[in-house]
């Protein structure tokens, strides 16, 4: 059964959000995506008049999850930010999540410094977690939590948290690997 309080689940979109942010091209561009952007905003405001920015949130989302799907389709179980658990409860469960009014969007993220700080506004410390092996195909990075069974907070963190390895038009795609007795 699938239990997440909804300010746990504010807090995960949050972290969705910075990395959907992260990825836009005025930012980090880890994928080709305006939706977050000035550019973005000049066109989402004059075709979705009713609700641009939560439209411009949305296909920013989409997008990120998009490009996370290409970059791991080899690893059709993979356990990523936007992909928490296999029967696609959290996602569901994000559905009904208002999105955050709170969180900055709009300003772009200059460099992995500024990515960094906003990281840490979120979730505190960096989570307990350990690359496995290099970068891979795809920039793909697969991560092992210290604990066997994670709450899908701690999972996201952790996930979260190896984007900081990520570099300026060169994302890593972090994947986890749960450790099984």
């Amino acid at each position: 059964m699938f239990d997440l309080a909804s300010q746990d689940l504010s807090r995960l979109l949050h972290l969705q959000l910075l990395i959907a942010r992260a990825g836009q091209r005025d930012s980090l561009q880890w994928w080709d995506d305006e939706s977050l952007t000035s550019s973005g905003a000049y066109v989402v405001e004059r075709v979705f008049v009713g609700a641009p920015q939560l439209t411009a949130q949305r296909l920013a989302l989409r997008a990120a999850v998009s490009r996370h799907t290409a970059a791991l389709a080899d690893f059709y179980t993979a356990t990523h930010l936007f992909h928490l658990d296999e029967q696609r409860q959290t996602e569901l469960a994000l559905r009904g999540v208002p999105l955050p009014s709170d969180i900055d969007l709009q300003t772009p993220i200059s460099d992995m410094t500024a990515f960094r700080d906003r990281l840490l506004s979120i979730v505190g410390t960096a989570p307990n977690y350990e690359p496995v092996g290099k970068v891979g195909l795809n920039n793909t990075q697969r991560i092992r939590l210290s604990t066997n069974a994670s709450p899908i907070l701690e999972k996201a963190a952790a996930l979260a948290w190896t984007y900081a390895a990520s570099k300026v038009g060169k994302p890593v795609f972090p994947y986890l690997l749960v450790e099984r007795d």
